[in-house]
């Protein structure tokens, strides 16, 4: 959503770098905003994905199943954890 900050701030100091654009080449990026809670597909998108607050970043491994971890919620997480995180889906 373009208020959530820290969506805007992981667009701006993660995904825009270099060397993860480079990394997450061979993955299909999504972006889905579930702030409308109201929403009957926000709603289904916070329980499958068990988003608490947004942003959240989830994977599927090669086989199209849901990765449990690694998932980042919330902007804790750095440049180099999502680096690490990529190098281990398969």
């Amino acid at each position: 959503a373009s208020w959530c900050a820290p969506c805007q701030l992981i667009q701006v100091n993660i995904l825009n770098n270099d060397e993860i654009k480079a990394d997450l080449e061979g993955f299909i990026l999504l972006k889905m905003d579930v702030s409308n809670s109201l929403s009957r597909n926000s709603k289904r998108m916070i329980e499958v994905y068990k988003i608490i607050n947004p942003p959240a970043i989830v994977f599927y491994n090669s086989k199209g199943q849901l990765v449990d971890s690694p998932r980042f919620v919330t902007y804790n997480f750095t440049l180099e954890d999502l680096r690490k995180a990529l190098k281990k889906i398969d």
